[in-house]
């Protein structure tokens, strides 16, 4: 029987050989691009997977790049120069026969609301008005267009505007250029809802609308199956250790996002997405979300006439992420 220091020597030994081993995976680990739209509040959950290095205990080492907007993402995808990217589901360029597909999905819900000027009592007193969205087919466009059909207004009868991002329209309605905006939630801690308040959720106006899933080429999926796999799990990593870590989320996200310590806007939507159910770590699919998306875009303009809704997803990489986790 060993002696107990020799038993200690042992214990020493076995753990010299498993850090050296972890980091020779690291060492070689197979690069990975990942875009993600500029932080926000919300990066906690978003960035944990990398912040953490979950991936390279699998021997991929992902790399985050800051994207602007959503179609950049598509381009980088398309053009080989990203990996995969993380935003709304490319629904009018699958219907247009980009051959990329939905993986995985982490916000099944929106976060974002309509606003008004005290003077606007609700949706039907935007008649006449001008709201904030974003880019003709983008989801605060989509939010924008179901409020106004689902309060029997006419579309022609309100005004949308491309104003960009959340924090150009929430600064677009808060200086008076416009009555009402679609702006994420997280920004309701800082508003004076004396004079703006809210009249939609965008999760009512438009509850088949999906916020977040992860997209990649059929070609990624084909070439780099294991890989994929290993992102998406490594993914699911970060969001569940997000969601029992909420001091440190909130910290992730102020760091990246560049907020101070005492910004109160990470917090405020970390508490939301957890009660409200917006978010899941398994990254599930909602297919029938998916089908009604590409009906909607087509209404609005945003995409061609629907395809077959199968042709949009590719369960396997989820699956097999999954399997890795033990699930």
């Amino acid at each position: 029987m060993p002696t107990p220091l020799r038993s200690r020597r042992l214990v020493l030994a076995a753990t010299a050989l498993l850090s050296t081993a972890l980091l020779a995976i690291q060492a070689d680990a197979r690069p990975w691009r990942h875009g993600v739209i500029e932080p926000k509040s919300d990066a906690g959950f978003i960035l944990m997977s990398s912040e953490r290095d979950f991936a390279k205990q699998h021997g991929l080492d992902i790399e985050i790049v800051s994207l602007k907007n959503e179609n950049l993402g598509l381009r980088g995808i398309l053009s080989g120069e990203l990996d995969s990217y993380e935003g709304s589901p490319p629904v009018a360029a699958m219907t247009r026969g980009a051959d990329v597909k939905a993986i995985g999905c982490s916000w099944s819900l929106v976060p974002h609301l309509i606003f008004a000027r005290a003077d606007v009592k609700d949706v039907k007193g935007l008649a006449g008005k001008t709201i904030a969205t974003s880019a003709p087919g983008s989801m605060p466009d989509i939010i924008g267009h179901l409020a106004i059909e689902k309060a029997g207004l006419d579309q022609a009868s309100v005004k949308t505007a491309n104003v960009g991002g959340d924090t150009d329209r929430y600064r677009s309605l808060i200086g008076g250029v416009v009555d009402a905006a679609v702006i994420s939630a997280e920004y309701i801690p800082i508003m004076d809802l004396t004079k703006v308040h809210e009249i939609a959720k965008g999760s009512e106006a438009a509850p088949e609308y999906i916020r977040t899933c992860y997209t990649v080429t059929s070609k990624e999926i084909a070439s780099r199956p294991d890989d994929v796999a290993i992102f998406l799990a490594a993914e699911m990593d970060g969001f569940r250790y997000a969601m029992s870590h909420k001091a440190e989320a909130v910290a992730l996200a102020q760091k990246a996002a560049g907020q101070k310590p005492d910004d109160p806007r990470p917090a405020f939507i970390y508490d939301l997405a957890i009660k409200a159910n917006m978010i899941d770590w398994t990254l599930p699919i909602p297919v029938d979300k998916l089908d009604a998306m590409q009906v909607t875009l087509a209404r609005f303009g945003g995409s061609s006439t629907p395809i077959d809704v199968n042709k949009m997803y590719d369960p396997k990489p989820r699956e097999k992420a999954l399997s890795l986790l033990g699930k």
